[in-house]
């Protein structure tokens, strides 16, 4: 975004210049279409939400002070029948209250509101605010000296000698001594002189010229004027040059508050995406020169959104704040921590070698994880973190932004709370990831993906008593792909959110097809679980089916479950009100402690195959086995063994009582119609 600075300067000029409501709004609705290349922009007043006909998210936008997107569903959907496609809307507050409302409009299908977005409009909606409430302040003492006042009015001759000052400068300059016969450029700023100078020589030759500087006041120190010169040296009544000098001082200090705005964070207060490309830009043009080192760091809050979701984005934002004190903490002078947006921070360490780097890092680790007191809680934050350095080797600050966010990707999928130093390969697996994502959602779109089931059978009859629903991926080029080619991407960009919609849909119109004894399984992912809509989309698809709620089982792993403790269990209670059953998928791996089990209203226990594989072979295993199935039928639970794949195996569960299994030995995953006709 540093290719857009001198736009952004331009819309603060255009926005902070008017003088008008009219002239504010039409500057505001221009840079919103300018900016986001969007078709409209318009302002709805606060009083007029309730009827503007837009949907729900303006009045959401003012709740939340905060721009905020159309979301899917009867949003989006009441965008549509107005015949837009995507919705964005921001308040704007004037004197602390929201006022106004500003809503920007897309049309095109192929285009929708993201982070960046959001950022200008709120860069915007701030200028807006600041222009409204500067016009509210200011207009009755606007009117008044433009009734009794006037510019000063300073005339000077040839060589430069004023001749004449109007009352006005002991206003302005207060001063009530006469200038008369005194040089005008010994009031010009010594670094504003030579182009003073050059203004009073071109006046000459023109017949009027604009000039910005900074002139002396008379108690020694200096403001800011803007003075127009007309060359009236020919007029006979008049023989001078004319200077019509107005003080702007509260202008070039609004503009510089507002330029500050542009280019820092408004929450945090930290630099922002557009300083760092400017500030890297800079450093990487020294490197070149000097050889000197350049590192940079790239950092995201680990399970952020957990926060979000469990206290609120008040929450959240208040430890971002938290988070954003620390890292300042940790930087030397000459660095530059930015926050990019949500929980991204990049880091520049100008002239620093890979050593100091390091250290630095580790420092900035160690800081975020300390604890935290929020929301009467104490919370204690893990980072992943990215690192590059470049001695002359990058001109492009992008190119070494992406490689430290590639690093940071490698840290995390290492394990939480810890650093990478870019490598090559690394880019090429961001790159594939990124291709991933965009794949998945053309395959959201062109339904490209489908349902295998595998039998779960009773371990005394051998009947099949449910079917656990895995997805697949029907891909055009690749074939049939598994769930670990593409889940983990899905799970950490949220398109698993609605993937796992579509398997919920899916899974209980198939359910309807099987025998009414027979239950339907699926799997919740741990961004399911945090989805506020999850309930919803679970009895949507429950009334879409017709099915009956005690023929659906969901599936949640204990790793997912320990993510948010306290949450998981609140939204478990609200599924089970539904009437839904619940399994503890993958248990024995995510090494909860055992007194969340009996707060955990689930009805199934599953096993984890890994302890499966060698029950019949390993003592330690069969005792876990045996432990697990004790424990479940000790809580009223059932015990289910997953990837049952041998006869051997099969014996040893049955004498140790676990209730239903599924795996290889009885069928492999296949779409319904093959399991049906087998089963």
């Amino acid at each position: 975004m540093d290719d857009r600075l001198p736009a952004l300067i331009d819309v603060a000029r255009a926005i902070t210049g008017a003088t008008t409501f009219d002239a504010v709004e039409a500057a505001v609705c221009e840079s919103v279409v300018s900016l986001l290349r969007t078709d409209r922009g318009r302002l709805i007043s606060w009083a007029d939400l309730g009827s503007h006909g837009f949907g729900s998210f303006l009045d959401r936008a003012v709740a939340e002070e905060r721009p905020v997107v159309a979301e899917p569903g009867d949003e989006q959907d009441h965008l549509r029948r107005l015949g837009f496609c995507a919705g964005l809307a921001a308040p704007i507050p004037v004197h602390g209250g929201p006022t106004w409302c500003l809503l920007v409009t897309q049309g095109q299908p192929d285009k929708a509101f993201g982070e960046e977005e959001l950022q200008l409009v709120g860069f915007i909606t701030a200028l807006g605010g600041a222009a409204l409430e500067h016009l509210a302040k200011s207009e009755a003492r606007f009117r008044s000296l433009a009734q009794n006042s006037s510019d000063v009015i300073t005339l000077v001759d040839t060589d430069g000698l004023v001749t004449y000052q109007s009352a006005a400068a002991a206003r302005v300059f207060d001063n009530s001594e006469s200038v008369v016969g005194r040089a005008v450029r010994d009031w010009a700023h010594p670094d504003d002189l030579p182009a003073f100078e050059q203004a009073l020589a071109d006046a000459q030759n023109r017949q009027h010229v604009r000039i910005e500087c900074r002139l002396m006041h008379a108690k020694g120190t200096y403001i800011h004027v803007e003075t127009t010169i007309s060359n009236l040296l020919d007029e006979p009544t008049v023989a001078a040059l004319v200077l019509n000098t107005r003080d702007v001082s509260e202008r070039r200090r609004l503009e510089d508050e507002l330029r500050e705005r542009a280019l820092h964070d408004a929450l945090t207060g930290l630099p922002n995406r557009t300083l760092f490309h400017d500030r890297a830009r800079h450093a990487l043009e020294r490197g070149l020169r000097e050889r000197v080192p350049i590192c940079v760091a790239f950092m995201d809050l680990d399970d952020f959104k957990a926060v979000n979701d469990t206290f609120g984005h008040a929450v959240g934002d208040e430890l971002l704040c938290a988070i954003a004190d620390r890292l300042a903490s940790c930087m030397r002078p000459t660095d530059t921590v930015t926050r990019l947006g949500g929980d991204e921070f990049a880091f520049l360490l100008e002239d620093t070698e890979l050593e100091t780097a390091v250290a630095i890092v580790e420092r900035i680790l160690a800081a975020v994880s300390q604890p935290v007191a929020l929301a009467g809680t104490e919370m204690v934050i893990r980072a992943s973190v990215g690192l590059t350095c470049t001695e002359g080797l990058y001109t492009d600050a992008d190119q070494l932004l992406a490689h430290a966010d590639a690093a940071m990707y490698a840290a995390k999928a290492k394990g939480t709370h810890g650093f990478e130093l870019f490598a090559p390969e690394m880019q090429a697996a961001t790159e594939a990831r990124l291709a991933l994502r965009r794949e998945i959602d053309r395959a959201l779109r062109s339904d490209e993906f489908r349902l295998h089931y595998q039998p779960i059978i009773d371990t005394c009859t051998q009947q099949t008593v449910g079917m656990e629903a895995l997805i697949r991926w029907e891909h055009p080029k690749r074939g049939l792909l598994t769930p670990g080619q593409f889940i983990d991407v899905a799970e950490n960009s949220g398109q698993i959110v609605e993937m796992g919609q579509w398997v919920l849909l899916t899974a209980c119109a198939d359910a309807a097809r099987l025998p009414p004894q027979t239950y339907i399984s699926v799997n919740l992912s741990a961004r399911q679980l945090q989805d506020p809509r999850l309930v919803e989309h679970v009895t949507d698809a429950l009334e879409r089916s017709g099915i009956g709620a005690d023929r659906l089982i969901l599936e949640i792993t204990e790793t997912a479950a320990m993510a948010d403790t306290e949450g998981t269990i609140s939204k478990l209670h609200e599924l089970k009100a539904v009437g839904v059953k619940l399994a503890l998928d993958d248990f024995g791996t995510g090494y909860s402690p055992l007194s969340y089990l009996r707060r955990f209203p689930v009805d199934l226990i599953k096993i984890d195959r890994s302890f499966v594989f060698e029950i019949e072979r390993s003592s330690a295993d069969l005792a876990i086995v045996r432990g697990v199935i004790d424990m479940a039928h000790a809580l009223g639970l059932r015990a289910v063994a997953e990837g049952v794949e041998t006869e051997a195996q099969y014996a040893v569960l049955t004498e140790l009582g676990c209730d239903l299994g599924q795996g290889y030995l009885w069928m492999r995953p296949a779409p319904l119609d093959e399991v049906v006709a087998v089963v």
